[in-house]
């Protein structure tokens, strides 16, 4: 079906083909296949002026002229309210979503389930609870230096005596005593006289004191 060939009279075609293009409208964003509702009231409130009518009466016209293309429109009621429903491919087909995939079935619920001896041996998707801590092996070394221990006694006992041996070692001496001569020896240092100094450095005075006279002799 198309816009141009809707059912009824000239006056409710030209009034299916406003409230198609006006739901169209609505639904610009939508899915082709997604249903686009529209209730009697709403319609009747906004297009009863334009109609030059109540919407308490023009709701009946909307009501009968939607009831006659109900290949496109589909009426239904909630509580009360009356509603046309439709889509952008034509008439709404609603979804079935019912699962019609039996693996699940098959797979928890076989025809012959096999035989089971020992439930034990059932897989479960539960984890168990800890009901018991196992115990850690801590070996005595460990333990004695927590002090959670005593150190054994007889492992004491047993151990051998440390001795300390005292090494005499008279070449090391002799050999010191020699390098203390030799220093002492060298550190001693000869010291000039001074008064010796002090004559050189008077006479070096005396002769800086006294210059020579020049005498000018006479130009021939």
């Amino acid at each position: 079906m198309t816009v141009n060939t809707f059912n009824g009279t000239t006056e409710q075609q030209a009034l299916v083909e406003e409230i198609h293009r006006l739901m169209m409208g609505q639904s610009v964003l939508f899915a082709v296949d997604a249903p686009i509702r529209q209730s009697v009231a709403n319609l009747a409130d906004y297009l009863a002026p334009r109609y030059n009518s109540t919407p308490e009466a023009f709701a009946a016209i909307i009501d009968a002229a939607l009831s006659a293309n109900s290949d496109l429109f589909a009426r239904e009621e909630v509580d009360g309210t009356v509603r046309f429903v439709t889509s952008r491919l034509g008439n709404y087909v609603p979804r079935n979503d019912v699962d019609t995939h039996s693996f699940k079935v098959r797979l928890y619920e076989p025809e012959n389930p096999l035989p089971i001896d020992d439930i034990s041996v059932v897989v479960s998707t539960s984890r168990p609870s800890i009901t018991t801590v196992e115990p850690v092996f801590i070996s005595d070394y460990w333990q004695v230096q927590a002090g959670l221990t005593p150190a054994p006694v007889a492992d004491l006992q047993d151990a051998p005596a440390l001795t300390l041996d005292v090494v005499s070692t008279p070449q090391i001496e002799e050999a010191a005593a020699e390098v203390a001569v030799e220093f002492a020896a060298s550190a001693v240092v000869e010291v000039p006289a001074l008064h010796e100094d002090k004559a050189e450095v008077e006479l070096v005075e005396a002769e800086l004191a006294e210059p020579t006279p020049v005498v000018a002799q006479p130009v021939a």
